[in-house]
């Protein structure tokens, strides 16, 4: 049975990983360059909001804030379809004739799979998968599991931070000296743009004994990420597979706010704060 991605069922922020099969290093300039466009074409069909993503050759980090999708039009969820199905004309055909037939059933099917955290990621590496496939002339899985998800407090100082972190991604893997030189992230592809993170991520490229410079299994490993009462009040409605027990772990950041990070993870992988 696979194991159910961590979600709640109300607007939320999600730091979603992926990574490939035995770590193969298949993720060159151009496959970089398709998830990249990937990720914004499906996050406007299911409505879900790019916060950072940074895309490495065996791995991609994405931040996303992610709303249920309601009352949306059929003009709107034909515009969506339109888009993610664009360079497949008899799909196109198909959706008009059905669309002619039943519109308010054929535009419920499609609705349905926006607004979801685990239909994004789902939509994202199927279209992904067949192409880095074709590309590379490979066949079979692609991808290590599902993702990765951890869920993020709606807080800006938290939600900034894993930004950052996102961000220095290729700084760590030693590959620039700042994200604004790497592409395949959010500082790259929307370089010169105001980013919400930018003020953090200065901060924290200027020092080089930032926690940021370095990995933080919190924001990745983790299962909630946010002060203590924001862990403990989600961990109450989540299932029981991801409900917080008696033990509480925190994580000792240095240089940041500790309090800020609490995750409850796999107690192995933790420290416990004194």
């Amino acid at each position: 049975m696979r194991t159910p991605r961590l979600k709640i069922k109300e607007p939320a922020v999600y730091h979603c990983t992926s990574r490939i099969l035995e770590d193969r290093r298949l993720m060159d300039e151009t496959c970089r360059d398709h998830v990249k466009n990937s990720i914004y074409k499906w996050a406007d069909f299911c409505g879900v909001q790019i916060l950072a993503f940074s895309i490495l050759d065996d791995h991609h980090h994405i931040l996303v804030r992610v709303k249920p999708q309601t009352n949306l039009g059929a003009k709107e969820i034909d515009r969506r379809y339109r888009l993610v199905n664009s360079h497949l004309p008899k799909k196109i055909e198909a959706w008009e004739k059905t669309l002619s037939n039943s519109v308010s059933d054929t535009i419920t099917s499609i609705a349905i799979r926006m607004g979801d955290v685990s239909q994004f990621l789902k939509e994202l590496k199927q279209s992904i998968t067949p192409w880095i496939n074709a590309y590379h002339k490979r066949r079979g899985p692609l991808w290590f599991h599902r993702f990765n998800s951890v869920l993020i407090e709606d807080q800006p100082d938290i939600v900034n931070t894993v930004a950052a972190y996102i961000d220095m991604n290729s700084v760590r893997a030693g590959l620039v000296k700042k994200p604004s030189s790497f592409p395949w992230c959010t500082s790259g592809h929307l370089a010169g743009s105001s980013l919400e993170h930018s003020h953090i991520l200065q901060n924290h490229l200027a020092n080089n004994s930032s926690p940021l410079q370095h990995r933080i299994p919190a924001f990745t490993l983790g299962q909630i990420l946010g002060t203590p009462s924001f862990v403990i009040d989600k961990g109450k409605v989540l299932p029981g597979k991801y409900r917080p027990g008696k033990r509480k772990y925190a994580i000792p950041v240095q240089g940041l706010n500790a309090k800020f990070f609490t995750s409850h993870a796999n107690p192995r992988l933790e420290r416990k704060v004194a």
